[in-house]
C-alpha cells in the first residue's frame, strides 16, 4: 500500500513538474489575458476601451526603450492569443464587437502605441503594427502604421480597436516545480524515517 501510495505521490509530482510555466489564459469577459510572454518576462494585457491619452500618456510612450517594450508586448498578446487551446473571436475581447466595417480588416485590432509624431500640444500617437485578431488566426498587423491620431482618440468610437494595458504578472505563489520538489523531500524524509526505526 505504501508502494502504490508513493508512486502515487510521485506521478502527481511528475506531472506538476511537467506543467509549471505560465499558460496563457483570456477571462471569461475578455478584459484579461495573463501569461503573456515579453522579453523573458510575464505579464497580465488587460483590454478594453479607453481615452488614449488617458491609459498612455506622451511622457510614457516617449520613454527610451518603450518602442521595444510596446512591440514585445504585442507579440507576447499574438503568440499568447495562439496559444490558447480555442482560438477567441474578435468579439470576444473586450472593447471589440467583432463586427466587420467597411475598410477595415475584420477582427480586432489591440492597439498599444509604440511612436510619438511632433510634440507639445498637437502631439500624435502611433501604432506601427498593432496586434490583432480574425476570425481564424492572431496575427500583427501593420494597417495602423498609417493612422497616427490625437491623445483624445477613443477607441469606444470603433467597434474593431480596443486598447491594451500591461502589468508585470505576481508570482508570489510557489510554482508548481517547487512544490513538487518540496512535497518529494518531505516524503523521502518520511521514508528514510520508517525505515530507520
Amino acid at each position: 500500500m505504501k508502494a502504490v501510495l508513493l508512486g502515487l505521490c510521485f506521478l502527481w509530482g511528475s506531472i506538476l513538474s511537467l506543467n509549471s510555466h505560465a499558460y496563457p489564459m483570456l477571462s471569461a469577459d475578455g478584459s484579461l489575458l495573463t501569461g503573456v510572454e515579453a522579453g523573458g518576462q510575464l505579464y497580465d494585457v488587460m483590454f478594453g476601451d479607453a481615452v488614449l491619452g488617458d491609459i498612455y500618456p506622451a511622457s510614457v510612450v516617449g520613454q527610451p526603450g518603450w518602442f521595444d517594450l510596446a512591440n514585445a508586448i504585442k507579440q507576447g498578446i499574438v503568440d499568447a492569443l495562439n496559444a490558447l487551446p480555442i482560438l477567441p473571436t474578435p468579439g470576444d475581447i473586450q472593447g471589440c464587437d467583432g463586427v466587420v466595417a467597411q475598410g477595415w480588416p475584420p477582427g480586432c485590432l489591440i492597439l498599444i502605441p509604440d511612436q510619438l509624431f511632433g510634440s507639445g500640444p498637437s502631439v500624435r500617437f502611433g501604432d506601427s503594427n498593432a496586434a490583432g485578431l480574425s476570425p481564424t488566426e492572431a496575427r500583427r498587423d501593420s494597417v495602423t502604421r498609417i493612422i497616427t491620431v490625437l491623445d483624445t482618440y477613443d477607441t469606444s468610437d470603433y467597434g474593431q480597436l480596443t486598447f491594451a494595458q500591461f502589468r508585470l504578472a505576481h508570482t508570489d505563489i510557489p510554482v508548481p516545480g517547487s512544490l513538487t520538489l518540496i512535497m518529494l523531500a518531505l516524503f523521502a524524509a518520511r521514508f528514510f524515517h520508517l525505515r530507520a526505526s
